[in-house]
């Protein structure tokens, strides 16, 4: 079963809190992701310096040059898959040389070479079986830590924009009102997107879950518009900022119409997987 990471601890649309981070400038495009072709090189070029899955698991320091959650999580994968496929390439050839035993054993007792064959081939079959249920729940852990991880830095950048937003306005700069406004509501969009893209893989993946956990989704999917429409309506205690600022911000959520039509169309709709096993069930 697919466990769901749920998004945000405190989905509370009322409960902003001004940290005392420093005044610095948020770039739009600072979170940019390298591609995973780089991040394989990298990781290659380090395999033999230390395990990065294990790394990961136990969130223990990486190298400087993974510098961020995406890089840390490609390394992560890929030492993943070795570890898993050098495990398998062990039983495969510890499997063949017990054949290879059995193969000795037949030129002298034919039927007791067949026992042993039947005995190593059940427990080789089973132990590989085994491996691959191993290798699945690894790749399990290993994405549902990726989700948490992902979820923090989404929640601090928010925590963050936030902050430096209410001191803004509390200072009257409508350019940096502007500017960290936009940074919030940009925040609030990914989280909106990440949200949407990893329940449109569970509806695909574990259509079951993806039934069970869709009241959650919707919820925390309501709850960031409400916050979005709040750090909006925080303009009105300024009517003269707000006229020079809405206009421009109201521009820039057009930006996100794509993710409101994909909650539309890929979160609002309730799953009907339980329909359809009943009236499979009932055929």
């Amino acid at each position: 079963e697919t466990n769901y990471h749920q998004p945000q601890n405190d989905d509370k649309p009322d409960s902003w809190q001004n940290s005392s981070e420093e005044d610095e400038d948020y770039d739009e495009d600072s979170d940019e992701e390298e591609t995973d072709k780089n991040t394989k090189i990298s990781s290659s070029e380090d395999a033999n310096v230390m395990d990065f899955y294990e790394a990961y698991l136990r969130q223990k320091e990486f190298p400087h040059k993974y510098n961020n959650e995406h890089k840390k999580f490609v390394a992560a994968k890929e030492r993943m898959k070795k570890n898993q496929q050098h495990k398998i390439t062990k039983l495969l050839q510890e499997w063949q040389a017990a054949r290879d035993h059995v193969n000795e054993v037949r030129k002298a007792d034919p039927k007791t070479a067949d026992n042993m064959a039947k005995e190593i081939t059940e427990r080789f079959q089973n132990l590989y079986a085994a491996y691959e249920k191993e290798d699945e729940a690894e790749k399990e852990q290993l994405i549902g830590l990726h989700l948490q991880h992902v979820q923090a830095a989404l929640n601090e950048k928010k925590r963050e924009t936030m902050d430096k937003y209410m001191r803004a306005l509390e200072k009257g700069d409508a350019i940096k009102i502007t500017k960290y406004l936009r940074g919030y509501i940009k925040a609030e969009e990914k989280d909106r997107m990440h949200t949407v893209n990893h329940f449109e893989h569970i509806k695909y993946s574990a259509p079951q879950e993806a039934v069970r956990i869709h009241p959650v989704i919707v919820n925390h999917l309501r709850l960031s518009e409400q916050r979005i429409d709040q750090a909006m309506g925080m303009l009105k205690r300024y009517p003269e900022i707000e006229a020079m600022v809405r206009p421009e911000v109201e521009e820039f959520l057009k930006r996100f119409d794509s993710i409101a039509n994909s909650i539309r169309d890929v979160v609002l709709p309730e799953p009907k997987v339980e329909q359809e096993v009943e009236a499979t069930s009932q055929t």
